[in-house]
């Protein structure tokens, strides 16, 4: 046996013997130590806001009122009753403005499922990323999928100023 010491790390026993076992030790030592970020909180800018069409597709899903705040990118009218986004990190000076809302703790999972169903994510319409709210919290939101949707920049940024 070699000269490190065997160890257990994350239910996995590495005795050294191998030219790989610190490679793999230190690898599992990383995966044990790095906390994996759960997104808690959904940034809405359209139809998912408090008064609109599918607000209610949302409503029991989270705690709160939620903040109104912004998060970079441009925001469109589809012509189809409902808006479009396109988030940017590179033109902070373009702006969306809506809601952050915080997920309740058990219901994450079913609600960005449904959210997913609800936003046409499962067939390309939109995407669900990760931005970051002038709130200062990382949020899931739905970004247009399909640029024919880009119909008409609302160049204030707010969908209900419409």
């Amino acid at each position: 046996m070699s000269s490190r010491r065997a160890s257990h790390v994350g239910g996995t026993i590495c005795c050294g013997c191998c030219p790989l076992a610190e490679v793999v030790h230190d690898a599992l030592l990383l995966a044990r130590d790095t906390a994996f970020v759960v997104i808690r909180h959904l940034f809405v800018y359209g139809t998912l806001q408090p008064g609109e069409s599918r607000w209610h597709e949302l409503a029991s899903f989270v705690e709160g009122e939620g903040v109104r705040t912004t998060v970079p990118g441009r925001v469109y009218d589809t012509g189809l009753e409902y808006p479009a986004a396109k988030f940017s990190q590179t033109a902070p000076t373009d702006v969306i403005h809506g809601r952050v809302y915080e997920f309740a703790d058990d219901r994450v999972d079913d609600a960005l499922a449904r959210l997913d169903v609800v936003e046409g994510a499962e067939r390309g319409m939109y995407q669900r990323v990760v931005v970051e709210t002038a709130a200062g919290s990382s949020a899931w939101a739905y970004e247009c999928g399909d640029d024919e949707l880009l119909v008409r920049r609302l160049p204030d940024g707010d969908w209900l100023l419409r």
